[in-house]
């Protein structure tokens, strides 16, 4: 039996109904389908009419009912959906980075506050220089303070958080020394030592702050970033949708299959991608929904 999509329905087979059901109509059809919520389960209906043709429908009516009103699907591809998809890329990075520094917050380990509160800065850092989609700042008004800010956290990010050139961080040698009898001082061993300062509480403050408010207006940008897809949704895209649905799916392959060197396509050739997991280990992903 062949394998069907999501809401997918094979062509009905339509043959003179056995003497016995004959009551129900002198044809029957026999059509395979699975249901628009993903299940795995395929499953066949049976329909008959008192013609090939009523038979026909009759299946095929029978399915749009069986597999379910309502689906999720992946939208179709247009200017103001690939608009969407952009800024909308960006609340997932504004949430995750928030979403440290407030882990950092409770965090009972300085190691794992200081870990955390360089990740919010390398994340934040995504929001700007993308090659796949544009800057934050197009989408939403920057205030003076939050520009500032943000060239700031550019700064740290590329001299502290991915390079090791901020005054933060500093390395030092150190000489175990000892006076011999004689007057003379032997070297006995070489050390180093680095220092790694923790970032400001304060300026911890000022980029929380200033996430929650990019996430409050960035909310606002794609409400009226909906509003011309809404009005573009003509009835043959939507029904061509509803029948065809491109479900999100997720499939499991061995971590041997990533890649570092992987880049991101621009929607809509971005679809899914695969879940990388070590063999009998587990896997996780995060969602942000907008």
């Amino acid at each position: 039996m062949e394998q069907l999509p999501p809401g997918a329905h094979s062509d009905p087979i339509v043959v003179p109904a056995p003497a016995d059901e004959q009551e129900r109509g002198a044809w029957r059809a026999v059509a395979s389908f699975r249901k628009l919520d993903g299940e795995e389960v395929q499953w066949e209906l049976h329909a008959w009419g008192k013609t090939e043709d009523a038979a026909r429908q009759a299946a095929i009516a029978g399915i749009d009912q069986e597999r379910g009103t309502q689906v999720q699907t992946m939208g179709f591809d247009t200017q103001a959906v690939r608009k969407y998809i952009a800024a909308a890329s960006h609340m997932h990075d504004l949430r995750q980075s928030l979403s440290a520094i407030d882990a950092a917050a409770s965090a009972d380990n300085a190691d794992a506050r200081r870990h955390l509160l360089v990740q919010a800065v390398s994340i934040y850092g995504r929001t700007w220089g993308s090659n796949v989609r544009d800057d934050l700042a197009n989408y939403v008004q920057f205030s003076p303070d939050d520009s500032e800010l943000t060239e700031s956290i550019r700064i740290l990010r590329n001299r502290f958080a991915v390079h090791s050139e901020n005054t933060m961080t500093v390395t030092v040698p150190l000489f175990d020394l000892e006076r011999l009898s004689g007057g003379s001082v032997e070297l006995l061993k070489i050390h180093s030592m680095t220092f790694e300062q923790p970032l400001p509480r304060d300026f911890v403050e000022r980029v929380r702050e200033m996430l929650d408010s990019l996430i409050g207006r960035l909310t606002e940008a794609l409400v009226v970033l909906k509003r011309p897809i809404f009005e573009e949704a003509t009835d043959a895209m939507l029904v061509t949708l509803f029948q065809h649905p491109e479900l999100i799916q997720m499939r499991a392959v061995s971590a041997d299959a990533w890649s570092p060197d992987d880049r991101r396509p621009p929607f809509p050739s971005s679809r899914f991608r695969d879940v990388h997991i070590l063999p009998g280990g587990e896997g996780a992903t995060s969602a942000t929904v907008t």
